[in-house]
């Protein structure tokens, strides 16, 4: 059932799991995942097929979330997707952003660090990615571009509604390429024709965002639970740590998998025991920054790093490159000045 508000049309329909209502907002939607059963269902004309159950999300305690809405190039965007990504170095989400016109976007989020793109034509096949080494260059519609990221990716969790939808756990390659102008070139090899998107950096402030989660990581609140091995409360500070150790009996606790499930851990016969206490604060006069002890190991940025006592983990908060934006001359074709520093 098609419906109207205001100048939006969605498009509304029970869910073939549990009878709730499913919404697409955007006419390149194909898949959606209920908000009600996380059963993943697929667009079939005025009908709903599903096809399967979505796995939970990790909390990542991301500032964004569904229909968190916001302008690029002065143009608005509401959020209406999310899918959440593994690889061998951690995890990063990729948001759908339904722009005007049926359009839709990508808002990726790593580690903080935020990508916004449109799709884009290679005016060319897509390399092999193992011919796309990291540190190689290769040019792509009369640019450019430097391979600074080649990973063996796998979805693990998907929200909301999605233009496209991988298989739950099949490793594709991720390909991403950058240039001196600030373009970001991303190549995602997960359907049988890659697709790509390209964009550049940018700042959440920028995007006039509302709608966002109150209980952010970046408000720095922390997450609890209690310890697997002795039910002492823990809590973890930094969305991105790997693993804590329990203030109480000293077990090493793995949160690679999140603490939404059951959490593994290991008991220490000999906890170390460090000279420094963790989550000691000091200032070099040398150069800016700030300094902290996070395990057994001191971590240094001359930008902000912000680190928790137990975590094996640090996050760095550097000055960010003024971007200066201008309208794409076609989809996905972003121009600029270069960025003032890098």
């Amino acid at each position: 059932m098609v419906e109207e508000t205001g100048n939006q049309r969605y498009y509304r329909a029970p869910c073939p799991g549990c009878g709730a209502p499913v919404e697409f907002r955007s006419a390149q939607s194909t898949h959606a995942v209920c908000p009600y059963c996380q059963s993943t269902v697929v667009r079939q004309g005025d009908t709903l097929a599903r096809t399967g159950k979505m796995a939970e999300l990790f909390d990542d305690f991301s500032p964004l979330q569904l229909f968190a809405a916001g302008r690029i190039q002065d143009k608005p965007f509401t959020l209406i997707g999310r899918l959440q990504y593994t690889y061998p170095g951690g995890r990063w989400t990729e948001w759908i952003a339904a722009l005007d016109g049926d359009r839709t976007a990508i808002l990726s989020e790593d580690n903080g660090a935020y990508v916004f793109a449109l799709p884009f034509d290679l005016q060319r096949a897509a390399p092999p990615p193992v011919d796309l080494r990291v540190g190689s260059t290769s040019a792509f519609a009369g640019q450019s571009y430097t391979v600074t990221s080649n990973e063996q990716v796998a979805l693990t969790s998907a929200q909301g509604e999605l233009p496209h939808l991988p298989e739950l756990g099949r490793a594709f390659a991720m390909v991403e390429l950058r240039n001196d102008r600030g373009l970001v070139l991303s190549i995602d090899y997960g359907t049988a024709t890659p697709s790509a998107y390209l964009g550049r950096s940018v700042q959440l402030e920028d995007l006039q965002l509302t709608g966002l989660r109150d209980e952010s990581a970046k408000d720095e609140k922390g997450r609890g639970f209690n310890c697997p091995n002795c039910g002492s409360p823990v809590v973890v500070n930094l969305a991105d740590s790997k693993s804590i150790t329990c203030g109480s009996c000293n077990s090493i606790i793995d949160l690679s998998q999140g603490i939404g499930g059951e959490l593994k851990h290991a008991a220490q016969d000999e906890p170390v025991r460090p000279l420094i206490t963790l989550g000691t604060m000091a200032s070099c006069r040398a150069r800016s920054g700030r300094w902290s002890a996070s395990s057994t190991a001191w971590a240094r940025s001359p930008a902000t790093t912000r680190c928790s006592a137990g975590t094996s983990t640090c996050s760095t908060t550097r000055s960010a490159a003024s971007v200066s934006w201008s309208t794409p001359k076609t989809a996905g074709a972003w121009s600029s000045r270069p960025p003032a520093h890098q």
